[in-house]
């Protein structure tokens, strides 16, 4: 081949690979075109779920503060954190034996009171029969029915003192209230207790006792979701603990007034607190303090036409869509009805078919603002 022939054909093929890296170019430079206006959608018919869904805090349905109603001495504490107790099992046994010997010197006193008052009552029976047959003064007999009445009524306080430390002896033994399980224990023997709510030194009781045979977990809504909801609604609980067992529930309990949020207190953040209650028996795994996932289906709307949320923008307060036709965009107005965290209901605006362009999150974030 000729030196010329060979430079055309070097020339040519420079120009064909020109050629292609421009077509490709270009093309690329399309797509992310197309890809920083976003997304095309197809309106289409969907069942809308709407759902309530929130976390909570497992907790047990009733628990009691187990505390001392007279001081003493711890001497034995027979169960521990995790231990199943019946009502009226003995749970701690304080020192009795101060109050033991309190209560046997009252009988003791109560038992010669009575001696004497019983001696009280014959001596004044005689001496009202002197007093009949005009042996004894009327101030005699006078002073005889009074020691009589005053030993009748040394005899009450007596009575009501050994039942009072009677009681005060019962006391030492600390008993559980309810059927449950022991969630906290803050007592050892040896140490001292104070009656009361003070129980402890630092103010705690001496034991928690919990009904587990219902569970609850307690969560906050706000004012759009709690009106959604009704005591008795069926509820889906789940902990990240125990991966793949649901465990249902009902809505129990629903605030009747809005309060400030527990979850977050330095928030002015008002909601209202919903208690769900799962029965123990069927939960099998859940623990107090667990925290949950709730899903509490409110309602299923069918063909339905729906959009997914991103589709939808607002101008001026009001609802559109950036409908296309052909190549061509335009900002149309639709009325929204249902929705839930995902799809929204078009109620007009739009047919079954159109496509719509989703504008990327950020660009919708600066049309906002």
């Amino acid at each position: 081949m000729k030196p010329k022939g060979r430079w055309k054909t070097w020339l040519f093929g420079i120009l064909i690979t020109a050629a292609i890296g421009v077509a490709l170019l270009l093309a690329l430079q399309g797509r992310a075109k197309a890809d920083d206006e976003g997304p095309i959608v197809t309106v289409a018919r969907d069942t809308l779920h709407i759902r309530v869904e929130e976390i909570g805090i497992v907790e047990p349905l009733r628990k009691v503060e187990i505390t001392s109603k007279v001081a003493g001495q711890v001497q034995e504490v027979l169960v521990d954190v995790g231990a199943r107790v019946k009502a009226g099992d003995v749970l701690v046994r304080l020192d009795p034996r101060d109050t033991t010997q309190a209560l046997r010197r009252s009988q003791a006193e109560h038992r010669v009171n009575r001696v004497m008052l019983d001696q009280a009552r014959k001596l004044f029976g005689f001496k009202q029969e002197a007093h009949r047959l005009g042996v004894l003064s009327d101030l005699e007999l006078a002073a005889s029915q009074g020691e009589v009445h005053r030993l009748d009524a040394q005899n009450a306080v007596h009575a009501a003192a050994s039942s009072q430390l009677q009681d005060q002896v019962e006391c030492t033994r600390l008993r559980a209230p309810i059927d449950g399980l022991v969630l906290a224990r803050h007592v050892e023997p040896g140490e001292m207790v104070t009656p009361g709510v003070a129980a402890m030194v630092d103010g705690k009781p001496l034991l928690i006792v919990a009904q587990v045979d219902r569970l609850l977990v307690r969560t906050e809504l706000n004012q759009l979701d709690v009106a959604l909801l009704s005591v008795g609604q069926k509820v889906e609980v789940r902990v990240d603990a125990l991966p793949g067992a649901v465990f249902p529930g009902e809505v129990f309990r629903i605030a009747a007034m809005a309060q400030k949020s527990e979850r977050r207190p330095d928030s002015r953040l008002q909601v209202f607190p919903v208690d769900v209650v799962v029965d123990g028996k069927a939960a099998v795994g859940l623990r107090p303090g667990m925290i949950a996932d709730l899903r509490i289906d409110v309602a299923s709307h069918e063909n339905v036409l729906a959009v997914p949320l991103e589709a939808i923008v607002y101008e001026a307060g009001s609802p559109h869509v950036r409908k296309l036709e052909g190549e061509k965009e335009s900002l149309t107005p639709v009325v929204l009805g249902k929705q839930n965290t995902r799809l929204a209901q078009v109620v007009s605006g739009v047919e079954e078919g159109d496509r719509l362009r989703v504008r990327p999150a950020d660009t919708q974030a600066r049309n906002k603002d």
